[in-house]
């Protein structure tokens, strides 16, 4: 989910330094997750980025995207609605400390 915000504000020319900018893009940003054949769709806005979230370039920028607590938190409330309606698994550094807290036992 971070890739695709990355890619998005990589196409946008986004200053990756501008945590405002990212945070108000992460709000207005639809980001899911869907099986399909057996493959993971990620969808950006609709479009299955899949594909085009693992180049070298995202990779090096992501870091940027993903430290920005206004995105964070974007994510988070992205990553439990997708939890909640489609009981996913997800995996990733916050998932069981932060994004589903609750859920641990």
């Amino acid at each position: 989910m971070y890739r695709a915000l990355t890619l998005k504000a990589m196409r946008k020319s986004i200053d990756l330094e501008d945590e405002c900018s990212l945070s108000k893009l992460a709000r207005e940003t639809s980001v899911d997750l869907r099986e399909s054949e057996g493959k993971l769709k990620v969808l950006l806005d609709g479009e299955d980025v899949a594909g085009l979230i693992r180049t070298p370039e995202l990779t090096n920028n992501v870091r940027f995207i993903a430290r920005v607590p206004g995105v964070r938190s974007e994510m988070v409330r992205l990553q439990r609605s997708i939890g909640e309606k489609s009981g996913a698994v997800l995996e990733g550094r916050d998932i069981g400390t932060v994004v589903f807290s609750e859920s641990r036992s």
